[in-house]
């Protein structure tokens, strides 16, 4: 089969007619490293409309449509450009989405990050396992929910 610059497929977006299917298209531009995560983050209420109104993976989006992902410190928002069925390279993504994220919103979230990062218990690596003071200090910050596995003690005793 030649190459046609004409054929939408051979552009990158893979035929798709004036919808597709939300999973497929938050993977197809990137948002998500696989279709997988991008089906698991809709089924835990993290992908919203624009009101706020969680949206499920097999949802059908079209151009203008406003989507917004709920980050650890921060609600991303994008407007739908285009319509990617199948993963393209970066370059073809640029074009397909629009951030509409705050630049404020974005600081804050970097500064609650990196105070997150602070007040996480300090362990020097290579100092061995940690006493019980600290392995309960540490459970104690992860199920204040601090931790990157909030609510989750882990299963060293």
């Amino acid at each position: 089969m030649e190459f046609s610059p004409d054929r939408e497929s051979d552009r990158g977006s893979s035929g798709a007619g004036e919808s597709v299917r939300l999973d497929i298209w938050l993977w197809a531009v990137r948002l998500y490293k696989t279709r997988s995560q991008a089906a698991e983050a809709c089924r835990l209420g993290r992908v919203l409309r624009g009101d706020g109104d969680p949206l499920k993976p097999s949802r059908l989006i079209r151009r203008g449509d406003e989507i917004c992902i709920q980050e650890e410190f921060l609600l991303r928002r994008w407007r739908v450009e285009g319509l990617l069925a199948r993963r393209a390279s970066a370059k073809l993504v640029a074009g397909q989405l629009t951030d509409l994220t705050p630049p404020e919103d974005v600081a804050r979230a970097q500064t609650q990050r990196q105070e997150q990062r602070l007040s996480a218990p300090v362990f020097v690596p290579g100092a061995g396992r940690p006493t019980k003071a600290q392995r309960r200090a540490l459970e104690a910050w992860h199920q204040a929910g601090r931790g990157p596995d909030a609510g989750d003690a882990g299963d060293a005793d």
